[in-house]
């Protein structure tokens, strides 16, 4: 069954996203939908060129890595010499002066509430995604195992 998805702005959106996002997500927030998808609709197009070029930087750091490591294969791996070519290609920066952050209104979930913490494989893809999105039981992770995303 083909998805059917409904153009807003100069987006197309799922229909079962734009439904859950229209029903579920905005109830009670205040938040009027044509707000939030004119603003969501700026946003992406906002951020897509700079998205773009950080991946198109990830891809690239990622071909070197790749590349010294295959080099190396079957090598014993001297550390220092591995984050001198981190530092090189600009993976690793240098470390920066002290400094501290400073926030206002945040909410007590966050800022004194102790979150989940899970220690699992980071080979397991699925594993970290809930150990990262743990502490709220993540919108993303209920969603997974759906055809909304």
């Amino acid at each position: 069954m083909k998805e059917k998805y409904i153009k807003i702005n100069n987006l197309s959106i799922s229909k079962k996203l734009l439904n859950f996002v229209n029903k579920e997500l905005l109830s009670g927030t205040k938040i009027k939908k044509e707000n939030f998808w004119n603003g969501f609709n700026k946003f992406v197009h906002e951020l897509s060129p700079k998205n773009k070029e950080l991946l198109e930087k990830r891809e690239k750091l990622q071909k070197k890595i790749d590349a010294w490591h295959k080099d190396k294969k079957g090598k014993k791996i001297n550390i220092k010499k591995y984050i001198k070519f981190l530092k090189k290609i600009g993976y690793l920066k240098k470390t920066g002066t002290n400094f501290k952050i400073k926030t206002k209104n945040v909410d007590t979930e966050i800022a004194k509430i102790c979150g989940s913490q899970l220690v699992v494989p980071i080979s397991n893809s699925r594993y970290a995604l809930n150990a990262a999105n743990a502490r709220w039981v993540s919108l993303y992770d209920s969603l997974y195992g759906t055809d909304v995303i």
